[in-house]
């Protein structure tokens, strides 16, 4: 038609003819149009007219493995996502496993307007007795509406382990996720290189203290994830280490002066946003500079998440 529009256009042009334009004389797309007249152009994902509802298709799962505790203990449920064609406003959903120690919990859904996905809140309660040497457990996703076969895809849930601590603790592996962590009293997290990062999907329940600290007596040695102090009249490791005989840095304030030597500069940020970085956002507790004896070392970082 566009194309139709521009020859009228040029030949009325070269007869010296005038093509009026007025606007007025131009019909109503929801009224003055008729009873077959239509909107120009079609709201976003508005619904498909002639969608069968007897046509339903699923035709895959979007969503990532969902994972024990999630919605559990006051966390954020996952997000499921199931894409097909001609899924109406009647549709339901269902996620269902053979094992029975899964325990599943299904919240709002939502049907987009095109029809062609619904979504729904999941819950995955922890299981008591079931931990990650488990291995993936199956799913099956079901979409049913009135008129059609019911549809299905496969999703899985992925077991985690479960934490409960007391007394002195190792640090957790890099990156490891527990379903649920319950501290049952005082504890104490081993020092070393690693910081001592303790994440739940569920939640955390601390019952105590819990701590991450260097050692107390002088010279001694860094809390988990803390730098090391410097050896007799050196400088303290990493970024903001005291100088010979000077204090190491916190995140918050420099550190201490002393007769013998200069505190280092503050290090790190206050919302702690990277442990990659390095130089003064490291977000690392720097090494006391040694003085007559080997300086203390950085206290250790704790984040339980």
């Amino acid at each position: 038609m566009r194309q139709h529009a521009a020859s009228l256009v040029l030949a009325t042009a070269l007869g010296g003819c005038s093509l009026i334009y007025n606007p007025s004389n131009l019909p109503n797309p929801t009224g003055d149009g008729g009873p077959d007249a239509r909107p120009i152009d079609a709201p976003t994902d508005s619904p498909i007219s002639d969608a069968n509802p007897a046509l339903l298709m699923v035709t895959s799962v979007k969503s990532p493995p969902l994972l024990e505790g999630q919605g559990d203990g006051g966390s954020a449920p996952a997000i499921l996502v199931v894409y097909g064609m001609n899924i109406t406003k009647d549709a339901t959903i269902a996620v269902t496993s053979e094992n029975a120690m899964v325990n599943l919990e299904l919240g709002a859904r939502s049907i987009a307007n095109d029809g062609n996905s619904i979504a729904v809140l999941v819950t995955a309660h922890v299981m008591a007795n079931v931990n990650e040497a488990a291995g993936d457990i199956p799913l099956t996703v079901t979409v049913s509406q009135p008129g059609a076969t019911p549809q299905s895809q496969p999703w899985v849930l992925k077991p985690l382990d479960q934490l409960t601590m007391t007394g002195a603790q190792a640090v957790p592996a890099a990156n490891k996720r527990y379903s649920r962590v319950v501290v049952t009293g005082d504890v104490d997290f081993n020092r070393g290189a690693n910081r001592a990062i303790v994440q739940a999907v569920a939640d955390i329940d601390v019952t105590g203290r819990v701590t991450a600290n260097a050692e107390a007596t002088g010279g001694g040695a860094p809390g988990a994830g803390g730098c090391d102090g410097g050896a007799a009249n050196a400088n303290g490791a990493c970024f903001g280490g005291g100088l010979a005989g000077g204090g190491g840095a916190g995140l918050a304030t420099r550190g201490g002066d002393s007769s013998a030597g200069t505190g280092g500069a503050m290090s790190g940020d206050e919302l702690v946003s990277s442990y990659v970085a390095t130089g003064a956002a490291e977000n690392k507790s720097a090494g006391g500079g040694g003085g007559g004896a080997r300086g203390g070392g950085g206290a250790g970082t704790l984040e339980l998440t």
